[in-house]
């Protein structure tokens, strides 16, 4: 039997997160609820009921990325569902990663167990303290847009130093393409707060920083990136004082793109599941 629902399955936006997504329902996207509901829609059958429940429609599917970060996922226009793998695991569930924006990701969002707040974006100034951003350097060539992950470095660190413990590398390119992600209140609460840090205060001053996005943990201070900032705003070398944590994109330094698979409209209700490119 299926545990006892305490949350809700939701698409998201084109081309958003669960952690966006959920945060835009008032509920948090959390990777172990997730999982564990993920027999709810582990097969071709359960994914298009689902689907359809929330406005959409599945005739043809893939399963070849079962234990994609982004899966499940809907491409709208051509009624693609991807199935998850019933045999993924935990740490295969990423509630950050965005999907490419002519897709829906399907998320399983859980209640917050303190609601949403509205917090003033002032507060008494506390001043972060920055590292000159360095010469920019010839700039290494971008990741599909889906590879990486958001991460808290460690206290002090820089984006290099937090994304090297995590075999992962910053690059300020794509860093600079997920910059949508955190320009805001919203929306850097759900990231961080799915990174297990907390935002009650916000600072938007100094949004274009080199060492912005960060969060002062003690004070539970977020510092937002500017949605109008340029690409050579970011650094992934700066450091932050003692107190504080870095909030970075993280990309895979060798991953394949994700590949948009050829679909076919299946004629019966038992649709062929479309072959991986």
């Amino acid at each position: 039997p299926r545990p006892p629902a305490a949350g809700r399955w939701i698409l998201t936006g084109f081309g958003q997160s669960c952690g966006v997504g959920c945060a835009g329902q008032g509920m948090v996207c959390e990777p172990t609820a997730m999982h564990r509901y993920n027999v709810e829609i582990d097969s071709q059958q359960e994914m298009r009921a689902m689907v359809k429940d929330l406005g959409a429609e599945c005739t043809s599917y893939n399963d070849g990325f079962g234990a994609g970060g982004d899966v499940p996922v809907v491409m709208i226009n051509s009624k693609t569902c991807f199935t998850s793998s019933p045999t993924r695991s935990v740490d295969s569930i990423k509630c950050s990663v965005t999907t490419p924006t002519d897709r829906k990701r399907l998320c399983f969002c859980s209640p917050s167990g303190n609601g949403p707040t509205t917090v003033a974006p002032t507060l008494t100034p506390v001043v972060p303290v920055l590292q000159p951003t360095p010469a920019p350097t010839s700039a290494p060539a971008p990741v599909p847009v889906g590879d990486g992950r958001w991460a808290l470095a460690g206290f002090g660190q820089s984006c290099d130093e937090g994304c090297a413990q995590q075999g992962l590398s910053c690059k300020k390119e794509n860093f600079h393409m997920r910059n949508a992600e955190v320009d805001s209140m919203g929306e850097m609460t759900a990231i961080v707060g799915g990174l297990g840090a907390t935002c009650s205060q916000y600072q938007d001053q100094w949004g274009s920083a080199g060492d912005v996005p960060a969060v002062l943990v003690s004070q539970g201070v977020c510092f937002l990136s500017s949605g109008s900032r340029s690409t050579e705003s970011l650094s992934c070398s700066a450091q932050v004082s003692s107190d504080k944590k870095r909030l970075c994109w993280c990309a895979g330094s060798s991953m394949a793109p994700t590949p948009i698979p050829k679909t076919t409209v299946a004629p019966t209700p038992a649709p062929v599941p479309v072959a991986t490119p």
